[in-house]
């Protein structure tokens, strides 16, 4: 059966809203608070064979989360269309899979995060290689010019081919810094 859980972390504003765009879209939906962190997605989901953890740590993450258990991407539109004309927004999303029913809220929200900051930091680094490729080489001194084109490189090889979320922040970093002295 279908099932939206949603955690809002530090954007408890949108709460009045989400509960009134689910019930009209009929979907069922449970607004989670920071004690949810520590159980498990499929014990959140009421799955068969999960149990309730108990834990002395307490936890609060800023961030928000809505997971999906059998919802059409249809609905999922209809939310996100509706979300947008009400003006808010929930980056983060997940699917109930196999293998993250058997994480803690806090760990799924966690892996999320990381993955999200390492999309935008590779959309931001596509962003200035597109910015830079319109750069001419007799505008610049030739040794200014061989950084940047090395740098250049090493940024495209970046985006193709890093998987390293870390690494991928330095280089996108390390070609801020280059192109910062190209425009001067």
């Amino acid at each position: 059966m279908k099932h939206v859980l949603i955690y809002l972390g530090d954007e408890t504003h949108k709460k009045e809203i989400l509960e009134k765009i689910c019930s009209e879209l009929n979907l069922p939906h449970t607004f989670l608070d920071d004690e949810a962190l520590n159980q498990s997605i499929g014990y959140l989901f009421q799955i068969n064979g999960y149990h309730k953890k108990s834990s002395k740590e307490s936890y609060h993450m800023s961030q928000d989360l809505m997971i999906f258990k059998e919802v059409e991407d249809e609905d999922i539109h209809k939310l996100n269309n509706a979300m947008k004309e009400n003006g808010i927004v929930m980056e983060r999303k997940a699917m109930l899979t196999i293998h993250n029913q058997k994480w803690s809220l806090k760990d799924l929200l966690s892996e999320i995060i990381e993955e999200h900051a390492y999309f935008k930091n590779r959309e931001e680094l596509k962003e200035y290689l597109i910015q830079a490729s319109h750069f001419k080489k007799d505008a610049y001194p030739f040794l200014i010019w061989k950084a940047f084109e090395t740098s250049y490189q090493k940024a495209y090889i970046t985006y193709t081919e890093e998987k390293d979320p870390d690494k991928l922040a330095k280089n996108l970093e390390d070609f801020k810094k280059i192109l910062s002295n190209m425009k001067k």
